[in-house]
């Protein structure tokens, strides 16, 4: 622990001190060692790892972010966030570690505030006191005084918001105007506007917003503020020679000088909280503005007593006692670090720089130091947050709680792979603790076919993580082709049963016997016979019977319009007789006597 002290009203005080810890004090140079070369330059438990004694809590010097606890490393010290803002630090005075505005008037460290001139009425180079850059203040002059016809336009002004307001013209009355202004006298009748003539130095009674030096000189017979006006003005913050109202008794704005001194003669101490010596814009005196502090910060016996503030209308108030407990005070704050047992109210122990147990969200590095008993991503938690899918304890608003990370944030855990599948998952969080998936509907399968006369249509991801193929589908008359029906045939394969026929592009069914056909495959029977489709693959020839005398041509299929073989038998004639050759013998003449070969009948 290392004594400092701070400035605080023009006198320095005793700042506290600064806990060291996971670090050891370099008693030869009353500072905390920065690195450490051996455990002995660390706290009791710690020891001395790549010249670190561990991770460094909020308050704590640092060089870079891996070695604070809470990832933040501004200003030189341990932060509670990034802290890199214009007009803010986390080394302030009795607060290190909490990233505070910059006092009002501070150059801005980070060079965002720059100067962009008194013209332009914008920033002026320094800070507000609250966390941003300051304008030029209302008053600063921005742009020169002129002329317009016999009129003075007094310079531009800013309005502390950065616009430059043009001042209001005032009539010069009699006087000529001249380099922007009315002239206060004459020297001649040249300085007059004609038919009046500069008598005694002056070209006549001065109009409302013209230079004086006493009453008589204006048509109002009131001369204040150096001007003509238009009614006695000598109130608190009331000024007849504002630019915005020249001539005109007129309220000087809120937070400007009291140009007749009354409320700078009031002014009190801050810790009043009233007046503070400038005007409200009401013709009145300004109380000290919200949030002024009107007592210090303390801590003692154990409890910190934070700063009061002013309300605005002149009281000081307080805010509410905390206890510090299970630290002790350190400085005017309550302690977040420890050395040694004696840093933390008994019976709390120091275990590893904290006094346990801590409350849900204050940074911790293992779990016998938080209340809940869980430490996950650095902090207390209300329950072990550790390798949870999706969920975090150390988010900004949520900090303390297991919650669920936003959507399109990488996973905690690592459990959100990238998958090599299209539906899979996307290696990012949905926000409601799952991995995000492909969306319901993208392809992930192109359509095939199933068989050769049904198809699979194509596939796409259920939202779940799945590739979701649906059922197959027939193809009816035509067979499948490269993931799809066929609609038309070029040759019978082309075709489904029953209907195997191409003819002219379509499929059809087989013909029935009888019907005609040009090849047997258009056949049910599978036999073409006398042009049409027959029960038989072949009709019988011509036949005789034995010894028979009726003769039976050769079998025909389309005769009976049946499809099946039919033959009309004809009776012999001549002999009268059937021969071997299954033709009615006939006769034939022969030199010799009547001779039968059983086919003719040869006879004188």
């Amino acid at each position: 622990m290392v004594n400092i002290k701070k400035c605080q009203a023009g006198t320095c005080v005793a700042g506290g001190s600064e806990i060291c810890a996971p670090g050891g004090c370099d008693a030869a140079k009353n500072e905390c060692f920065g690195t450490c070369d051996s455990d002995n330059q660390c706290t009791a438990k710690q020891s001395c790892k790549e010249g670190s004694c561990g991770k460094k809590p909020q308050g704590a010097r640092c060089g870079k972010l891996d070695e604070c606890e809470s990832g933040f490393c501004a200003d030189g010290v341990c932060c509670g966030q990034a802290c890199d803002g214009s007009c803010v630090t986390c080394n302030s005075a009795g607060a290190p570690g909490e990233c505070t505005p910059l006092p009002e008037g501070r150059p801005d460290p980070r060079g965002v505030c720059k100067d962009d001139g008194a013209p332009s009425c914008g920033k002026s180079g320094a800070c507000n006191g609250k966390g941003a850059c300051s304008m030029y203040s209302a008053g600063t002059s921005c742009a020169a005084s002129s002329c317009l016809g016999n009129s003075a336009v007094p310079s531009s002004t800013c309005n502390g918001s950065g616009s430059c307001v043009q001042g209001t013209a005032v009539s010069c009355g009699s006087f000529k105007c001249s380099a922007g202004v009315c002239p206060k006298d004459c020297a001649t009748a040249d300085d007059c506007v004609s038919p009046n003539a500069c008598t005694a130095g002056s070209c006549g009674l001065k109009e409302p917003g013209q230079k004086c030096d006493r009453n008589g000189d204006c048509r109002s017979d009131v001369c204040a503020d150096g001007v003509c006006c238009d009614k006695a003005c000598g109130g608190a913050c009331q000024a007849c020679n504002l630019s915005s109202a020249p001539g005109r008794c007129t309220n000087v704005g809120a937070g400007q000088s009291d140009p007749h001194g009354v409320c700078t003669a009031a002014k009190k101490d801050p810790n009043s909280c009233d007046e503070n010596g400038l005007c409200d814009g009401g013709g009145g005196c300004q109380k000290y503005a919200v949030g002024t502090t009107c007592s210090p910060e303390v801590c003692s016996m154990d409890k910190s007593t934070p700063a009061s503030t002013c309300d605005g209308s002149g009281e000081c108030v307080g805010k509410p006692v905390l206890t510090c407990s299970p630290y002790k005070c350190n400085g005017t704050k309550c302690g977040n670090v420890c050395s040694a047992d004696t840093d933390c109210i008994a019976p709390n122990a120091c275990v590893n720089g904290s006094c346990g147990p801590k409350p849900g969200g204050a940074n911790c590095s293992n779990a016998n130091q938080c209340q809940s008993g869980f430490c996950s991503q650095g902090v207390c938690c209300n329950e072990s947050c550790d390798g949870v899918q999706c969920k975090s304890c150390s988010l900004p608003g949520s900090k303390g709680t297991c919650s669920f990370v936003g959507a399109g944030t990488a996973d905690p855990a690592s459990k959100c792979l990238n998958s090599d599948t299209t539906c899979g998952t996307k290696g990012t969080c949905n926000a409601n603790g799952s991995c995000t998936v492909t969306a319901t509907g993208v392809q992930c399968g192109a359509a095939v076919c199933a068989t050769g006369t049904s198809f699979t249509p194509v596939s796409s991801c259920n939202g779940s993580g799945a590739c979701s193929t649906p059922a197959a589908q027939g193809c009816g008359l035509y067979t499948c082709a490269g993931g799809a029906c066929k609609t038309s045939c070029l040759a019978d394969s082309d075709c489904t049963e029953p209907n195997t026929i191409c003819t002219g592009g379509t499929c059809g069914a087989k013909k029935a016997n009888g019907v005609s056909a040009t090849a047997a495959n258009q056949c049910q029977s599978g036999n073409l016979v006398d042009g049409v489709c027959c029960s038989s693959p072949a009709c019988a020839g011509a036949m005789c019977p034995v010894s028979g005398t009726t003769y039976s041509p050769p079998g025909r299929c389309n005769i009976n319009g049946l499809g099946t073989c039919t033959s009309v038998g004809v009776a012999c004639t001549g002999p009268g007789e059937c021969g071997t050759n299954n033709m009615c013998k006939s006769y034939a003449e022969y030199d010799v006597s009547s001779y039968d070969d059983d086919n003719l009948v040869y006879a004188l």
